[in-house]
């Protein structure tokens, strides 16, 4: 699940995801039917289904490191 998000994301957003993830709160909010609602670092909604994304942050990239944290954090058990 997820592979669109992560083929749609720059490698250094990926990069920075995996460094930023240790240090951050991802909070899974609700989940249904694939579709999850997050809260990351208690201020940031974040948006994920199977091929589509949103995140509150003001960031011009899409997916934006916030989407790929909380990506990883699901995919880690988080």
């Amino acid at each position: 699940m997820f592979e669109h998000i992560e083929k749609s994301s720059q490698q250094r957003v990926i990069n920075k995801a995996k460094r930023d993830l240790s240090s951050s709160r991802v909070e899974i909010c609700s989940e249904h039917n694939d579709e999850y609602t997050l809260l990351v670092d208690g201020h940031l909604d974040v948006w994920l289904a199977t091929d589509e994304w949103d995140c509150s942050c003001t960031s011009k990239l899409s997916p934006c490191h916030h989407v790929m944290m909380s990506v990883l954090a699901i995919r880690s058990g988080a």
